[in-house]
């Protein structure tokens, strides 16, 4: 419920009385297994944070799974790349980037959406691991790095859906995949 709320209105439109009512579960109850209305804010955007991000990853294990070559794997990337930028997943983006803007003078937001993110870099770079055993991945790539690069960067697409006038999308998107599996080959690396 309180999730549902910020979804619908933001931050301000969470009424702990309305979630008791809409819960079943007594005012008491919220405050005390919650803290406060804070703390009821707070778990429900890490819950938001993480939902964004968990069953992304588990697609992209799948899909890099059945890669049977080099080729099938960078096709496989570019093809996950232009799904996580499409307009279509806009909306993901827009809720991760609020809840990131939360955090500010909220320690235990802070930690719990690091934490989150965290494991979704681990979770990839695991799903990674077997595309830099078979040689797909250059060795010297650190997947946990090359995971939150590209988590950053598909954040980085809400730039270019505000202003879609300004900055043409499907040379970002050429450029950023580009960049990924020229990177992914080793040939940025030092």
């Amino acid at each position: 419920m309180a999730i549902d709320a910020i979804e619908r209105g933001g931050e301000a439109s969470v009424r702990v009385r309305e979630v008791s009512d809409a819960t079943g579960v007594s005012f008491a109850s919220l405050y005390h297994f919650f803290g406060s209305r804070e703390g009821l804010v707070e778990e429900a955007l890490a819950e938001i944070y993480v939902r964004s991000i968990r069953d992304f990853n588990i697609d992209i294990g799948e899909r890099i799974a059945r890669c049977e070559s080099a080729d099938d794997f960078y096709r496989t990337v570019s093809g996950l790349s232009l799904e996580s930028y499409s307009p279509d997943r806009s909306a993901l983006r827009f809720q991760r980037l609020s809840v990131l803007g939360g955090v500010a003078g909220r320690p235990n937001l802070a930690v719990r959406v690091a934490s989150a993110q965290d494991a979704s870099n681990r979770a990839l770079a695991g799903i990674l691991a077997e595309p830099q055993r078979r040689g797909w991945i250059h060795p010297d790539v650190d997947l946990i790095t090359l995971a939150a690069w590209t988590a950053g960067l598909t954040l980085g697409r809400v730039l270019i859906e505000l202003d879609p006038l300004g900055t043409n999308g499907a040379a970002w998107n050429e450029m950023s995949i580009a960049t990924l599996i020229a990177l992914a080959k080793g040939d940025l690396l030092r």
